[in-house]
């Protein structure tokens, strides 16, 4: 094999082996959405729910439950507003933290994969399944603007666990044909 001939194959191997870590990195974004997700839901945010009243217009049409409902026709009655932590909590969600779950949706619709590729930097990301979704994404983004990022622990996780290993497997692979 003439040193050209070396050159283009270690070239195609490379860029081969770039192009199958697209696919690596969507299922580690997932990965990385999914123990987020569940740290979040476990853990919280650090933060408290609010207690200062919202107008009654906020929540109508927004009841999940009977508890929600009977808190809403109280209020109304009363002519109070109602605090997000109250409606939480008469609804029987947790409020000791903010977990970002109210119906579920923003999490449950939170598993579009992509991924992008510039050069040898492979990106893999996750997306929302709907405009819905999408929104919710943002207006979480907006108010904590670090909750859609994995901890060093985490990246640390899913890179010891699951990127490196599979770059390995391509590596040696494309490489050397095993």
């Amino acid at each position: 094999m003439t040193p050209e001939e070396f050159r283009n194959n270690l070239d195609r191997a490379i860029d081969k082996t770039a192009e199958e870590m697209k696919e690596v990195m969507q299922v580690a974004a997932v990965s990385a959405k999914n123990i987020l997700k569940t740290r979040i839901q476990n853990k919280g945010l650090n933060r408290q729910y609010s207690r200062n009243p919202l107008p009654i217009f906020f929540f109508n049409g927004r009841a999940l439950n009977a508890g929600g409902r009977a808190l809403l026709q109280k209020k109304k009655k009363l002519g109070e507003g109602i605090s997000y932590e109250e409606w939480r909590k008469a609804q029987g969600l947790p409020v000791d933290k903010v977990n970002l779950t109210y119906t579920g949706k923003m999490f449950g619709g939170w598993n579009q994969p992509g991924s992008e590729r510039k050069g040898l930097v492979i990106r893999g990301f996750v997306g929302g399944i709907n405009k819905e979704v999408r929104d919710k994404l943002k207006w979480n983004k907006s108010r904590f603007p670090d909750f859609d990022k994995p901890t060093p622990e985490e990246k640390k996780f899913i890179k010891e666990n699951l990127v490196a290993p599979r770059l390995k497997e391509l590596l040696q692979k494309n490489l050397f044909n095993r």
